[in-house]
């Protein structure tokens, strides 16, 4: 069977009617959430996710950190599951981002932190779970559900779940529009035809994605995705970490995927892309003016942090097309189950 025929490639379709009704979903948890935020004002934001989620508390800590403009820490949860620490965060919004809401360490951590008296907001795309339980508030990420292992249409609607309480946190009428408009956008970005990097993917056996900014927990995401699906061997990177070390595993035709985002962190990206060229790598770049390499069609950009979820979901769909090109069966990765428990 074709793997356009597999629950991973209808998650994805189906993730543009997945985030257009997602405000209503949301209105009302976000309204009391964010009355409660400019009651008691956090000065610190904390986030706890792993796997997917975790790509999405990247993109949470960018969106927080550029219009809230307060810090985000990514927490470690075992802190709380395997060590029995309990930190001080009394005061503190903490982020415990969840697809299932069942993951031991994170469920400890969130009830340690509301114990310490933090703020604790559960996003999971399962109310009704125990992490739920363990938040004071929750925001449903009304995904429904995930037949794929590999997640898909939950990171997008948990990215887009995290890019409405920005919105609604900070009232921006730019952030206002884009939200507005991602269903639509999403929809668009699903008809892109990026097979030329499925051609060069399917003969390739490792590879590194580059973002920053709004698209670094992107290429994070996409390289897991790459991993889990079709056993590609991907390490991703910020445009700035890239140089401070990795960039000496560039070799001639050695592959290089980069998502370009639509703000002040696209000079720079653009120009290590005319530098990795240089070297004599081959470049994947979805951008809208891309120079050199393989450019990849996008959207013209309107928002960076909407756009960045629009190029995501032209990578999975391309990631259909490359497992049927490398004969595998994406819905039924290695070793991997839909929940994944740790503690």
């Amino acid at each position: 069977m074709s793997n356009r025929q597999s629950s991973m490639a209808r998650d994805i379709e189906a993730t543009p009617r997945i985030v257009a009704r997602q405000a209503l979903e949301l209105e009302e948890a976000l309204e009391r959430l964010v009355r409660r935020l400019r009651r008691e004002s956090p000065d610190l934001v904390v986030t706890c996710a792993r796997g997917s989620s975790a790509h999405a508390a990247t993109f949470a800590k960018h969106l927080i950190e550029r219009y809230v403009g307060l810090p985000v820490a990514e927490a470690a949860p075992s802190i709380a599951s395997v060590y029995q620490r309990t930190l001080r965060l009394s005061g503190k919004l903490v982020l415990a981002i969840s697809q299932s809401g069942n993951s031991d360490d994170l469920i400890a951590f969130a009830s340690h932190a509301k114990g310490a008296g933090a703020l604790t907001v559960a996003v999971t795309n399962e109310t009704a779970s125990p992490l739920a339980a363990a938040c004071e508030f929750v925001l449903p990420v009304g995904a429904g559900p995930e037949r794929s292992i590999a997640a898909t249409k939950t990171f997008v609607a948990t990215a887009a779940a995290l890019l409405r309480l920005v919105c609604a946190w900070v009232e921006d009428p730019n952030l206002l529009n884009a939200v507005r408009r991602l269903p639509d956008r999403l929809a668009l970005a699903s008809r892109l035809d990026w097979s030329r990097a499925s051609e060069v993917l399917s003969n390739s056996t490792r590879l590194a994605t580059i973002g920053r900014g709004p698209t670094l927990g992107m290429v994070r995401e996409a390289a897991l995705k790459l991993k889990e699906t079709c056993n590609l061997h991907t390490e991703a990177f910020s445009g700035a970490e890239f140089l401070h070390g990795p960039i000496a595993l560039v070799r001639r035709n050695y592959p290089i995927l980069l998502f370009i985002p639509t703000d002040a962190a696209a000079a720079g990206m653009r120009q290590l892309c005319s530098d990795l060229d240089a070297k004599g790598a081959t470049l994947l770049i979805a951008d809208t003016i891309a120079t050199v390499g393989i450019a990849l069609p996008v959207l013209p950009a309107e928002q960076p942090e909407a756009d960045a979820l629009c190029l995501l979901q032209s990578f999975y769909l391309m990631v259909v097309a490359l497992g049927d090109r490398l004969g595998v069966d994406i819905d039924k990765p290695p070793h991997l189950q839909k929940i994944t428990r740790t503690t």
